[in-house]
């Protein structure tokens, strides 16, 4: 009898192994995007973009291709240079666009990178550089496939970039961009919502719309900023950020805030979120 259960608990370690849990998730991926990166001189420093890239194979070097697209503009040719990265190597290019791409002048855009053998992870420090020192804010790249796609209904309520958590009050300014990953320009919608009754209070109700170039980006700034009446400073407001139910099939972007802090110039960002 012991024999028999034994091998009763063997055979069920073999069929089912040893956990039915599913793998976790990771943000590696062959295709992927950093928004709202670049390099550009101002009076108070240079905006700088240093990035990382991370081969987490053990056996397996890639291609990878870099392709900047500016910002406000047709990205389908872009600014690209491919570099190799080897298994398990992590490559550092500081200031990327001058240093790497070899860009001059002042840049803001996104960055989109494709590895042609293995996934990959890619990061970035974007921040400020000033004699005294920098400060700035830290972006994990996105895979491709996580971008929203159009909403599939005009009441659809679910397929937006939900963004919360964002202060509303004068010391702080609140930006958000939206990277068009698709071939074509699109159409967004920028919404502040009140918590209660879910109440449209920017732009009298309507909410803000803006084109955006193909692989390119807008940025809506200030957004908290000409609320409805009642609403400036109040808390726990909203922003969402949709493409209409009439778009192309093919539309999908994503959505990132940024928060500053105008006193002092710390910023914090808040990626765009999937309910």
């Amino acid at each position: 009898m012991k024999r028999l259960i034994v091998l009763l608990m063997v055979t069920a370690t073999v069929v089912l192994g040893p956990s039915s849990a599913s793998a976790a998730y990771s943000p590696s991926a062959t295709d992927g995007w950093v928004p709202g990166v670049g390099h550009a001189p101002g009076s108070l420093g240079t905006f700088v973009t240093d990035l990382w890239i991370y081969n987490p194979s053990t056996d397996t070097p890639t291609d990878v291709t870099l392709t900047f697209h500016v910002a406000e503009a047709d990205g389908t040719a872009g600014n690209s240079t491919t570099v190799v990265v080897a298994p398990r190597e992590t490559r550092f290019f500081p200031d990327f666009l001058p240093g790497l791409l070899g860009l001059t002048g002042s840049l803001i855009g996104n960055v989109r990178y494709a590895s042609d053998a293995a996934p990959v992870l890619v990061s970035a420090h974007i921040y400020l550089s000033q004699a005294t020192g920098t400060y700035g804010v830290f972006e994990s790249g996105i895979p491709a496939s996580e971008a929203l796609g159009r909403k599939l209904a005009a009441d659809d309520t679910a397929t937006l970039w939900q963004m919360y958590g964002l202060a509303n009050d004068p010391g702080f300014r609140t930006n958000v961009d939206v990277t068009n990953t698709s071939n074509a320009p699109v159409t967004v919608i920028l919404n502040v919502v009140e918590p209660e009754h879910s109440l449209i209070v920017n732009n009298g109700g309507a909410g803000a719309t803006a084109t955006v170039p193909a692989y390119s980006n807008h940025r809506f700034s200030d957004v908290l900023s000409n609320l409805e009446a009642g609403y400036a400073n109040a808390p726990g407001l909203r922003v969402t950020v949709a493409i209409p139910e009439t778009a192309s099939s093919s539309a999908a972007c994503f959505a990132v805030a940024s928060v500053l802090d105008v006193r002092t110039g710390d910023t914090y960002v808040f990626p765009g979120q999937r309910q």
